[in-house]
């Protein structure tokens, strides 16, 4: 892992809480509009990224090209690799539809 890569990790690792009563780990730092937790990354020009997708990327695996991460859990702030899931962005809708929103 490059040391962009690594020092990213740290960052991250620092803004995730302990896991709650359902197991979500919030993020403990900003949040765009939606409620989901942003960082701003980059090796040379900085770029704002969710960081549900940093964390899966960092902790899980990397996201497929045109997939999307989806919260199990529903909680958008949760950055739990556990609770995140790399799906179609037809199977997000679906779910998203199911649940009453998102």
């Amino acid at each position: 892992m490059t040391g962009h890569w690594e020092t990213l990790r740290v960052r991250v690792a620092t803004r995730i809480g302990e896991p709650d009563d359902n197991g979500c780990m919030n993020w403990t730092g900003a949040l765009d509009r939606a409620g989901y937790g942003q960082i701003t990354a980059g090796p040379g020009r900085p770029t704002t990224l969710r960081a549900h997708r940093v964390a899966y990327e960092l902790f899980k695996a990397p996201i497929p090209h045109g997939m999307w991460v989806d919260h199990l859990c529903l909680n958008r702030k949760c950055c739990n690799p556990e609770h995140l899931e790399a799906v179609t962005p037809g199977e997000n809708q679906r779910r998203a539809y199911k649940a009453g929103s998102r």
